[in-house]
């Protein structure tokens, strides 16, 4: 829980009491991330109900363009493009993504931010601050219909919580074949391995950021081979039928509980504030 942020369940505490019934009468706990399992303890789960189910990724919708420089120009975007992606919030860092367009010095590098927010305004504001206003599409809400083709087009994604427990849009990033850089926020790190399948780095640095930005767009094959790496691991590890037949599988051994457990309890999958 982050009150400064206004991030957790916590915040509320007439959830709290709820969630600690719920937890204390479930069968199972599910959750998506190690940073979640954590937090589910701390939030009063016992540790031995709770079981991790990695998200999935519909791998046929999101996949990697047939030619991303048509994907580009279907969006009116030519040159590097940078994609970003979530609700305009304090503690998602857009403010640290328009920081490191702006410490790029590239004015060919496009910024393409697909989401709605109370901080909008805000976001706008400090590109024209930081002279990176021309760079900066503010795309607003972009329907799960369309959100492909930005994936699919994108150079680099870049997703730069404060503090998140999971983060789908990562993987869906990496199904469509954008190298990604994700901050140590939590549940994202776990979804990047650092130099191998995308980049992670510490929260709040434009400095790192930048420098990341500047490696991939600088060398393709750099951002060519990171991508390839994740999208073999989305495949493996992370499609929409494997998360399924696991969520299947936990409900049909949920319907034998043990002994000193009703046989109604319910399987409750622990979620947090997006």
């Amino acid at each position: 829980m982050r009150r400064d942020l206004g991030y957790g369940l916590g915040l509320d505490a007439a959830y709290v009491v709820a969630l600690r019934h719920l937890f204390r009468d479930a069968a199972r706990i599910l959750v998506a991330t190690s940073f979640m399992q954590r937090a589910a303890t701390q939030a009063g789960a016992d540790p031995w109900k709770i079981q991790i189910i990695d998200k999935g990724v519909d791998l046929a919708r999101f996949r990697p363009a047939a030619d991303r420089r048509v994907a580009k120009a279907r969006l009116g975007i030519s040159g590097p493009l940078l994609l970003a992606v979530g609700n305009l919030q304090r503690r998602k860092g857009f403010d640290l993504i328009v920081d490191a367009v702006a410490a790029l010095g590239r004015p060919e590098v496009t910024l393409a931010i697909c989401g709605t927010g109370e901080e909008r305004v805000a976001l706008q504001t400090r590109a024209q601050e930081r002279g990176v206003a021309p760079q900066i599409r503010f795309e607003g809400h972009v329907s799960r219909e369309q959100i492909g083709d930005y994936f699919g087009a994108a150079d680099v994604f870049v997703h730069a919580p404060q503090l998140e427990a999971a983060g789908n849009v990562i993987l869906e990033a990496q199904a469509s074949g954008a190298a990604v850089i994700v901050t140590d926020s939590g549940g994202p790190a776990e979804y990047v391995e650092d130099g191998v399948t995308g980049f992670v780095i510490p929260v709040g640095d434009v400095g790192a950021l930048a420098s990341r930005l500047q490696a991939l767009l600088s060398c393709p094959s750099l951002a060519a081979r990171l991508a390839d790496a994740a999208r073999h691991h989305i495949e493996q590890h992370h499609g929409y039928s494997r998360m399924m037949a696991d969520l299947r599988a936990v409900y049909d051994t949920a319907r034998q509980p043990p002994l000193d457990m009703l046989p109604s309890t319910p399987v409750i999958p622990f979620v947090t504030h997006n």
